[in-house]
């Protein structure tokens, strides 16, 4: 899917609660960055889900949108830390499996379609381990807000 960030991402740079609804799609959000673990753990499920392929979308905050193929999730690891100072989405096809890796910020996302959602994370235990990690962070209460304001927006359930 080409122009990706644009279709998923409000003139924030914020992904669009609607654009994951409008695709029938489930999401859940994970407290701080991912980490190289995590993303070939999240990998070896959409390759479970039946992906093929894995799509990186990235662009940097005013800029437009770049998009590169990985050929592994080894290869796609190294994109994302490459571009870590971007908005990223990475797609996983055709399962489809997305996540949503933004610029800067203490979370990322994931979503897609309920079959590729499947096991990814009990929702009631990662709700609890966000809360935690919100009221841990260290951030000002105005950051705080902001990512208790994101655990409500991005818990979607098709």
């Amino acid at each position: 899917m080409q122009n990706l960030i644009a279709l998923a991402l409000d003139d924030r740079r914020l992904l669009r609660p609607a654009f994951v609804q409008e695709q029938g799609f489930s999401s859940l959000i994970f407290p701080d960055y991912i980490d190289r673990d995590d993303f070939l753990r999240l990998a070896a499920q959409a390759r479970a889900a039946g992906s093929t392929a894995i799509t990186i979308h990235h662009a940097e905050f005013g800029a437009g949108e770049q998009v590169e193929t990985a050929a592994d999730p080894e290869a796609a690891w190294e994109s994302l830390f490459d571009h870590s100072h971007e908005d990223i989405i990475v797609s996983f096809a055709p399962a489809p499996l997305l996540l949503w890796l933004p610029a800067g910020e203490h979370f990322h996302v994931a979503f897609g379609s309920a079959a590729a959602m499947t096991g990814l994370a009990d929702v009631v235990a990662l709700k609890a381990d966000f809360i935690a990690y919100v009221e841990e962070s260290g951030l000002t209460e105005k950051g705080q807000a902001f990512l208790r304001d994101c655990l409500t927006r991005y818990m979607i359930q098709a």
